[in-house]
């Protein structure tokens, strides 16, 4: 019966030590801010999700926004207003 308790007993504190470690890591890991570690580049994303309204930027081989093609007959007044904005926006970044 003692070697039984013996050996919960060091398994309570193996445990104990486990729950310890992991919660130092997990404080460790919710003090740091990996945005702020990370460079991180919206302009892909921002892309990304002008194509999928349509517009198709097309880029000259230095690399700088020549036009913008719009994927849609009927263009309203708004997608006109958007596209011109936005390339306007762009051609500053």
């Amino acid at each position: 019966m003692i070697k039984n308790i013996t050996s919960a007993e060091d398994a309570l504190s193996e445990r104990e030590a486990t729950l310890k470690a992991l919660n130092d890591e997990e404080r460790k890991l919710r003090s740091t801010d990996v945005a702020a570690e990370h460079q991180l580049d919206s302009t892909t994303l921002k892309i990304e999700l002008i194509r999928g309204m349509g517009f198709e930027p097309v880029w000259t081989k230095d690399g700088s926004l020549s036009k913008i093609i719009v994927r849609e007959s009927g263009v309203s007044c708004w997608r006109r207003c958007i596209c011109s904005a936005f390339f306007r926006r762009i051609t500053r970044l």
